[in-house]
């Protein structure tokens, strides 16, 4: 069930329909589907350019009368000047049993020839469907079942599926990102159905949403959860592919379930990735009233063993993974004894960096200047929180 837009993001639409952007540029640019964008228009009371047919209740009994008789939902569309989704509503609320395709088998030669049409740039998915009466999902299905990843030209978005093949400085950062917030869907699945990646984020972090998708070289929607899901709840911003190849590429990595993910060497010793780790698993910022840094990290026990290391192999600190009834984590606090440790675990992590969530950067570059009094403390999720306050009780 499609998920309500958050107030902002309807304020933003009005404005930009007021101020004369298109539907569809409104729709691309908020990676939301057109239809939304009339929606809120609709519901606001600001009038629009779209024609709306409305049929009355003799026309809406002829339409489903026609459709009992036999015509294709299409032609009576075309024949009232509607949509044809607007006739399978009208029939359906009027109690009209829908057709239904018989179920095609999926035999070996249909299989084949789908796979043979597929490496053709020229045909679509429909009409690979079209030519052996199946649906358009049955094509994907039969694609992800040999492990062939959605080609460019079948695909209804575009996806750079070669973002991992080399591992620049934002290719490792999103991978650390991913490696906390990110998750792979059907990941024991590869090679019988599409896996899914998806990345959920607060609401107010919606623009590094983008930046991810922008990443991507993506223009899947970006869709707005707005009931409660993970520890304290809360409205997400989500942005989910389907790709055999990027799933695999982060598998190579060391992407697997949460508890199971350990990262291969290039990423371990990077800088890139563990900023990404902490922007998404982590907190930073100031305690003692603005005096001190500190730095935390929450997380799995493999992954945190890999931080450890690298913050000893690069002398930066030698900090303990502790444990809280909650969670696993390296905590660096602000005392006289480490706060020069998180300032230069923060300094080597953040400056000059390309990629970053936009709210930790500005701390991290606070603290970097010295401006600590400016680097807001303890504005982390309730699951860091919670976390931390464990630990200044057990420190107590």
């Amino acid at each position: 069930m499609p998920k309500a837009l958050s107030t902002e993001l309807r304020n933003e639409i009005a404005t930009r329909y007021t101020n004369g952007q298109r539907a569809n540029e409104i729709a691309v640019e908020l990676a939301i589907h057109k239809t939304a964008v009339y929606g809120v228009l609709r519901r606001l009371g600001i009038k629009t350019n779209r024609t709306l047919v409305i049929l009355d209740d003799t026309e809406r009994l002829e339409v489903a009368r026609q459709y009992e008789r036999g015509d294709d939902a299409h032609d009576i569309a075309a024949r009232f000047g509607c949509d044809y989704v607007t006739v399978y509503n009208i029939i359906r609320k009027l109690g009209v049993k829908t057709r239904c395709k018989p179920a095609v088998e999926l035999t070996d030669k249909i299989r084949e020839g789908v796979i043979a049409l597929a490496k053709h740039q020229d045909m679509t998915a429909q009409e690979i469907a079209k030519n052996f009466n199946i649906s358009k999902n049955s094509v994907f299905s039969i694609l992800g079942s040999v492990g062939i990843s959605i080609p460019n030209h079948l695909r209804i978005h575009t996806l750079d599926e070669t973002v991992f093949d080399v591992l620049t400085p934002s290719t490792l950062y999103v991978a650390g990102f991913l490696w906390a917030d990110g998750c792979v869907s059907r990941a024991d699945a590869i090679g019988k159905r599409q896996p899914v990646l998806a990345c959920s984020l607060g609401v107010k972090d919606r623009e590094h949403v983008f930046k991810l998708r922008a990443f991507f070289g993506s223009t899947h929607a970006i869709t707005d959860d707005n009931e409660p899901s993970g520890f304290g709840g809360g409205p997400m911003a989500c942005f989910r592919v389907r790709s055999v190849k990027l799933c695999r590429a982060l598998k190579r990595l060391g992407f697997a379930k949460k508890r199971e993910r350990h990262p291969v060497p290039e990423l371990a010793q990077s800088r890139d990735f563990w900023r990404g780790v902490i922007d998404g698993d982590g907190s930073l910022g100031v305690i003692n009233h603005g005096e001190r840094p500190h730095l935390h990290l929450v997380g799995q026990l493999p992954t945190l063993e890999c931080y450890r290391d690298f913050l000893i192999a690069n002398r930066l600190a030698k900090p303990e993974i502790k444990r809280t009834k909650t969670c696993c984590g390296v905590f660096i606090w602000g005392g006289r004894a480490h706060s020069k440790e998180a300032s230069d675990i923060i300094r080597r992590l953040y400056t000059d960096n390309i990629f970053a969530l936009a709210r930790k950067d500005v701390r991290a570059q606070a603290i970097i200047r010295g401006d600590l009094k400016r680097s807001t403390p303890y504005s982390e999720g309730p699951a860091h929180l919670l976390a931390i306050k464990e630990m200044e009780a057990m420190n107590a």
